[in-house]
């Protein structure tokens, strides 16, 4: 009897040492996202790649239009916008790189890349955001966003 008492005591000992424990990590909020453009016609690509080490962090932003088929025309126009940010802390100002390209009959020869590699903290964050507009066959304009952040950049 006294084994099991024992054993409980360990084991109320173990519940209470573990909220003592650090906190495990937030993964790194990846994007990889596809979206139809101009009625299907085309396809932007959003990628955010987020990743650290144990002192810094770093985020790339890349954004592009692609052929969505075999028989897909050239764009009439595009512009991409890709910006990658970065504070120390939430009551800090957003600091950014900027990427931009635009062209005119033709696919974007390369993403547009942004890339922000900072110092890692616990109130660091990081910011991906970008932007496609395209005017498509039938002169219509489509625009599409999107956005991602990691707070404490992986602590």
């Amino acid at each position: 009897m006294h084994k099991i008492r024992s054993i409980g005591l360990f084991g109320t000992l173990a519940l209470c040492l573990l909220p003592s424990l650090p906190a495990v990590a937030t993964p790194p909020p990846d994007v990889d996202t596809l979206v139809p453009l101009c009625n299907g016609a085309y396809t932007g690509r959003f990628t955010f790649d987020f990743g650290n080490t144990t002192s810094t962090a770093t985020v790339v932003v890349n954004t592009t239009v692609l052929a969505n088929n075999a028989v897909s025309p050239p764009v009439p126009h595009y512009t991409l916008r890709s910006q990658a940010g970065h504070r120390n802390s939430p009551n800090d100002p957003w600091t950014f790189e900027t990427a931009q390209r635009q062209g005119e009959n033709q696919y974007p020869p390369a993403p547009a890349e942004a890339i922000k590699f900072v110092g890692r903290s616990s109130t660091c964050e990081l910011n991906a955001f970008a932007i496609i507009d395209v005017v498509c066959p039938n002169g219509t304009v489509d625009n599409r966003s999107k956005q991602q952040n990691w707070i404490g950049c992986g602590l």
